[in-house]
């Protein structure tokens, strides 16, 4: 249990790689004391066989998701586990001293945002072991495929795969809500129902071909402005889902999933697109972000400063763009607040500099900051690549290269420090 526990104490307090490799630490924890073995193959109690499978689930569930935000793999699990999913019980069917299983309930019952959480782990677990499936979906999205021929029949084909595959992992979750969720047994069961949704609203903007997008021929020319609307379609989504979470008070759940070091990424994205549909959609996405984590108006911390400066630059392009429209300006107030802190912030007298200028997913491996973690050192994240989207590198081929996509998401003028020169100072 100590695990668990400290499995969820890594949010917020060391970068997604180090998160990683602490993640799967807990992992090998996990497995030296047994718990890749279900409780009923070597013969423990049943009390004790349900709860080591409520935390190995548990472990597993939260490396996966600390492998996504540093852009990783999941750790290597052992080739024998064989723990079940955990029963659907409430905490009342469980005894210490019990010498029988319990028998699982049929209707909702306490464990159904867990439940249904770790089929969707599992699910989109099993969808993406394939990598060969992987990197044909990352072309497709840019209008590519994986061996450069560019057959739009092949590209149609990956799609129609992918979007059968979603649909059927749609269907897979609306029967467990169906079988395991009631609205009226708590906001538990509420919170759950939101879970399907945020995976399909957020996986079906991505199976469409770029030529089918609305903005196609407007503001869709290539596939980096695809990728970029795939971006705010996405940020949109999660936006939504912390409104419905704080609602049923599982905000908490979706500040297990922020990633930091993107949505500096996306913001740096805004510095080059002051202006356009996508542009203000992208803004209302920032803006949003503000307001659902406070925090990241805390510039003390190394992060949310870098962001900070990304976010002013992005703005200071968009005014600019605006004014120049003859158009009216209003500045929302998180810029307002942010100008105030750095400002009081670059007045005081100066201190060794804690931050380098970029972003996480900008850092090269050969750029090193001035401070480090006395445990682990200076670990960071790596950078975001196109491989990051669909797992390939290219060169001459006529695909996009990763270092396109690093000028695209990060922009090179940014890398080399032009956010702010105080930082380096």
């Amino acid at each position: 249990m100590a695990n668990v526990q400290g499995q969820c104490s890594l949010q917020g307090r060391y970068d997604s790689y180090a998160s990683w490799i602490i993640s799967g630490i807990i992992v090998r924890i996990g497995q030296k004391m047994g718990y890749h073995r279900d409780g009923e193959a070597i013969d423990l109690s049943p009390f004790e066989t349900e709860m080591r499978r409520r935390i190995w689930w548990h472990i597993v569930v939260r490396d996966s998701i600390h492998a996504a935000a540093s852009r990783l793999t999941p750790s290597p699990l052992p080739a024998n586990w064989d723990t079940k999913e955990p029963q659907n019980l409430n905490d009342s069917d469980l005894f210490p001293n019990a010498t029988e299983p319990p028998l699982p309930r049929e209707g909702p019952t306490e464990m159904a945002f867990c439940l249904l959480n770790h089929r969707v782990y599992k699910l989109t677990s099993e969808s993406y072991m394939d990598m060969d499936k992987v990197q044909a979906l990352g072309a497709a999205v840019l209008g590519q495929t994986p061996d450069g021929k560019n057959t739009a029949n092949e590209i149609q084909s990956t799609f129609t795969k992918f979007r059968d595959s979603a649909a059927a992992m749609d269907r897979a979750l609306q029967d467990l809500e169906m079988r395991y969720i009631d609205p009226k047994a708590g906001n538990a069961h509420v919170a759950a129902l939101s879970l399907r949704s945020m995976l399909t609203r957020s996986l079906f903007p991505m199976l469409t071909p770029i030529q089918e997008q609305p903005e196609w021929g407007s503001e869709i020319f290539t596939p980096e402005d695809n990728v970029f609307k795939i971006l705010v379609t996405s940020y949109e989504h999660v936006c939504d889902a912390y409104q419905k979470m704080l609602e049923t008070r599982f905000e908490w759940w979706m500040s297990l999933h922020f990633h930091l070091d993107s949505l500096t990424a996306f913001t740096g994205q805004l510095c080059q697109r002051p202006t356009g549909s996508l542009s203000d959609r992208g803004w209302k996405v920032i803006e949003k972000m503000y307001q659902q984590y406070p925090e990241l108006l805390d510039i003390t911390q190394k992060q949310h400063r870098v962001q900070a400066r990304y976010a002013l630059k992005a703005w200071e392009a968009r005014e600019g763009a605006l004014i120049q429209a003859g158009q009216i300006v209003e500045r929302p107030v998180f810029i307002g607040q942010l100008q105030a802190a750095l400002f009081a912030s670059d007045s005081q007298p100066s201190r060794p500099s804690a931050l380098t200028t970029a972003p996480p997913s900008a850092r090269r491996p050969s750029q090193q900051t001035t401070e480090s973690d006395p445990l682990l050192g200076e670990y960071d994240s790596p950078d975001m690549t196109w491989s990051t989207w669909g797992g390939f590198s290219t060169d001459n081929s006529g695909q996009l290269s990763d270092a396109l996509l690093e000028s695209y998401l990060l922009q090179g003028d940014m890398s080399q420090g032009n956010v702010n020169t105080q930082e380096s100072q």
